[in-house]
């Protein structure tokens, strides 16, 4: 094989496992993140990643350990977000370290993915482009409010 051959399929090689090296998540992951202050204990575990075309990467994922307090001001609950789905990008800039285990989805996961591929797929395509912090106080504003 001649040597620009050969340094061109090694630089190939390692484009492709740089590329694949970076690629952070994976199902089953927990990643701790930016929380907000009192809920330092919550994480986010990837649930399943996807593809598409028109706006890239989404990974869906659950968020535990969280607080909500029904009304403000009230007594804070013990609460979790069974299925949010991110823009990879604003996943990658809210977690902070991956967890050395997984910490169990919760079992509406399933039904709420479906729910979600559902919309999408008929075209509403809806996920978070800003931070995980940011999806909760959203979320636990809409559950206030009784859409949750």
């Amino acid at each position: 094989m001649k040597p620009q051959v050969l340094l061109a399929f090694t630089m190939t090689l390692l484009a492709v496992s740089a590329f694949a090296s970076t690629d952070p998540f994976a199902p089953g992951q927990t990643w701790s993140y930016a929380a907000r202050p009192d809920e330092a204990g919550s994480r986010v575990q990837v649930l399943r990643i996807e593809d598409y075309p028109e706006i890239g990467r989404v990974v869906h994922v659950s968020i535990v350990g969280l607080t909500v307090r029904r009304k403000p001001g009230g007594k804070p609950e013990g609460w979790s977000i069974t299925h949010v789905a991110f823009a990879e990008t604003a996943l990658r800039n809210s977690v902070t370290r991956l967890e050395p285990s997984s910490v169990t989805a919760p079992g509406a996961a399933e039904k709420e993915y479906r729910q979600w591929k559902k919309e999408a797929d008929s075209g509403s395509m809806q996920r978070w482009t800003g931070s995980v912090a940011d999806a909760v106080a959203q979320i636990e504003r809409w559950y206030r409010k009784g859409y949750g």
